[in-house]
């Protein structure tokens, strides 16, 4: 595992802030991405672990890297590669 590229993708992704992506709403049920390593809801039920506190979503970034590397952050991949 590199911790020190998961803690660049986690800066280019919300800049360490526990936060949801410009698309939420007020829909708490929305589709989208939450958190310092912005996941979304899919990966949350792939894996098991919740994604809405920081301990859970970093925990679940790991698992995510671990089983399919960088691909889920490729959008921002300009800024962290």
């Amino acid at each position: 595992m590199d911790a020190e590229l998961l803690a660049r993708i986690s800066w280019c992704e919300s800049r360490y802030q526990m936060k949801w992506n410009y698309l939420h709403d007020t829909n708490p049920d929305y589709y989208t991405a939450y958190g310092v390593f912005q996941i979304v809801r899919g990966h949350e039920a792939t894996y098991g672990i919740s994604r809405m506190d920081l301990e859970g979503n970093i925990d679940l970034a790991i698992e995510i890297y671990k089983a399919e590397g960088t691909s889920p952050w490729n959008l921002s991949k300009g800024c962290w590669e």
